[in-house]
C-alpha cells in the first residue's frame, strides 16, 4: 500500500514537473521597451555594413512585415529567458554613447517623437534625473544569430543630438535576419 502510494505521489510530482515545463516553453514574456511603432509613412531604413553600404527604405508590405518581425523577435518564453539568465529583466538606466556596436544590417527608424517607458514608466537619462529619455529615431543592428542569449542593443536619439543613449535587452532576431537577407537589394 505504502508503495503505490509512492508511485502515485512520484508520477503526480513528476506530471506537474512536465506541466509546469510546457506552460514555461509556451507562455511569452515581452522585452520590448515601451514605445510606439512605426507607422508607414514613417521611415526604415536599412544598410548592409558589410557589404559595400547597401541601402533600403521600406515600403507597402515589406514596412508592415517588417514591424511585425521586430516586435515578435522581443516575445520570448518563459524558458528561453531563464536559460539565458534574463527572467524578469527591466530597462536600467541608459547609457550616454557615442561609439556603437555596429555589424551586419543597420536598422534605423524614424519617426514622431515620443519618451521612452518600462512597465509604465517614463525612463529618465540618470538614476536621480528628473530629464527624460526623448527620441524619434532609433537604429540598431541585425546580425547572424549569435546563440540562445541574444543581447542586443537599441540606440535611442533624437536627430540632432550627438550622442545616443542605449539600452541592452534580448530578442531573437533571427526571423528579422532572414527577412532582411531574403529582400532585394541584399539578397545575393
Amino acid at each position: 500500500m505504502k508503495k503505490k502510494i509512492s508511485q502515485i505521489v512520484a508520477f503526480s510530482v513528476l506530471a506537474l514537473l512536465v506541466i509546469a515545463i510546457v506552460l514555461c516553453a509556451v507562455i511569452k514574456l515581452n522585452y520590448m521597451p515601451e514605445m510606439k511603432l512605426p507607422e508607414y509613412p514613417d521611415v526604415i531604413q536599412i544598410t548592409d555594413t558589410e557589404a559595400g553600404g547597401k541601402y533600403k527604405a521600406l515600403k507597402g508590405d515589406e514596412f508592415n512585415t517588417f514591424v511585425t518581425k521586430f516586435s515578435d523577435s522581443f516575445k520570448l518564453s518563459v524558458l528561453y529567458s531563464l536559460f539565458s539568465g534574463k527572467l524578469g529583466q527591466s530597462i536600467a538606466s541608459p547609457k550616454k554613447v557615442t561609439d556603437l556596436n555596429k555589424g551586419g544590417y543597420e536598422v534605423v527608424f524614424t519617426f514622431a517623437e515620443q519618451v521612452l517607458k518600462d512597465n509604465g514608466k517614463e525612463v529618465t537619462v540618470a538614476k536621480n534625473s528628473t530629464e527624460t529619455v526623448k527620441f524619434n529615431s532609433l537604429k540598431f543592428y541585425v546580425s547572424e544569430n549569435k546563440g540562445l542569449s541574444d543581447d542586443i542593443t537599441l540606440y535611442f536619439y533624437m536627430n540632432n543630438q550627438t550622442y545616443y543613449y542605449s539600452i541592452t535587452t534580448i530578442a531573437n532576431f533571427d526571423d528579422l535576419y532572414d527577412f532582411i537577407n531574403n529582400m532585394s537589394p541584399f539578397a545575393d
